[in-house]
């Protein structure tokens, strides 16, 4: 009697698993509807519904950065039905203020890293520098006299250039605007030299013609701009940085649930029509198991920190 229990009862735990989830999920997005945040959750939103057979929800609570959209997830019941889709934001939050709350690295479940895309370096096409080397050379010929424009103080744009500078030792000054769109707008119109931004952020300027790409920040060439090379290809050693996604639980999720989701991340990314609709923004699926999403976490908050403390970057 007591086997025959024992049998009913794990019959009973994987019927459960098997069934997460069993009422609607709602996604929390850290962003204003439309940009290209909240476009890659609802893309993958639509998919998971699909696999789950139930509704996954986009709720937008944009504000104070990350942390308002952290918040309300971190305060959320452990059971998998609330998640936060986050950005590479989160960990630059917490290098510069290591009492951040919520804490990436403590208040939440690991799911998945979702996608990323490309960094990039980039200038205006009627610029006559046509590579990295050639725009060092002209900050070794002019220093002090260069610039770049990023979204503002403490934003990926923003360390990707304090890294390419420390990494090279090339005086290039940073000019912080008010979001990706005034930073572009400025390079546009030449007020500007150059900047480092997203391949989605800055597609429709280069298809348009009027941004000249010089790099990827990536370990490898996008699979969407092939014949550009990477930082390292083109003499810069140590300047690697991706824009990424990824979703989170509230800490104590059941590690059941934690799996099924990320289960639930890689099925959906094998789906061509989720591929294709991620590629005609720039973006790259990549999902991952929660123990190397943690790692990468831990991860990216050390390296950021490092930058933070090697180029005497304050928060302003």
């Amino acid at each position: 009697m007591h086997c025959v229990a024992v049998i009913a009862a794990v019959g009973q735990l994987t019927q459960a698993q098997a069934q997460f989830p069993q009422r609607p999920v709602t996604m929390i997005v850290g962003s204003a509807p439309g940009g290209g945040v909240d476009r890659t959750a609802r893309v993958l939103a639509q998919k998971l519904t699909e696999y789950f057979h139930q509704p996954v929800i986009i709720e937008n609570r944009a504000g104070a950065g990350t942390r308002l959209a952290g918040d309300v997830v971190a305060k959320s019941a452990a059971d998998g039905l609330t998640l936060l889709f986050t950005t590479g934001e989160s960990t630059i939050d917490l290098a510069f203020d290591p009492r951040a709350t919520p804490n990436i690295l403590q208040d939440f479940a690991p799911v998945s890293l979702v996608a990323i895309c490309q960094m990039l370096l980039v200038v205006n096409s009627s610029t006559p520098v046509h590579s990295v080397q050639e725009l060092l050379a002209q900050s070794r010929a002019m220093p002090g006299k260069l610039n770049y424009s990023t979204a503002g103080v403490k934003t990926t744009m923003h360390l990707v250039g304090a890294l390419f500078t420390l990494r090279t030792g090339a005086d290039i000054v940073h000019i912080p605007y008010k979001g990706t769109v005034p930073a572009l707008s400025a390079l546009v119109a030449r007020d500007v030299d150059m900047t480092y931004t997203s391949l989605p952020s800055a597609l429709p300027f280069i298809d348009g013609g009027k941004l000249r790409v010089l790099a990827v920040a990536g370990s490898a060439r996008s699979p969407l701009m092939p014949d550009v090379p990477t930082m390292a290809q083109s003499g810069v050693e140590g300047v690697e940085a991706n824009i990424w996604y990824g979703l989170l639980a509230p800490a104590g999720t059941p590690v059941e649930a934690v799996e099924a989701l990320a289960r639930a991340v890689k099925e959906v990314s094998r789906s061509p029509d989720y591929q294709q609709n991620l590629a005609a923004m720039g973006v790259e699926p990549a999902p991952t198991t929660p123990a190397a999403f943690a790692d990468m976490l831990r991860d990216e908050v050390a390296k950021y920190s490092s930058i933070i403390k090697t180029a005497g970057i304050r928060a302003e």
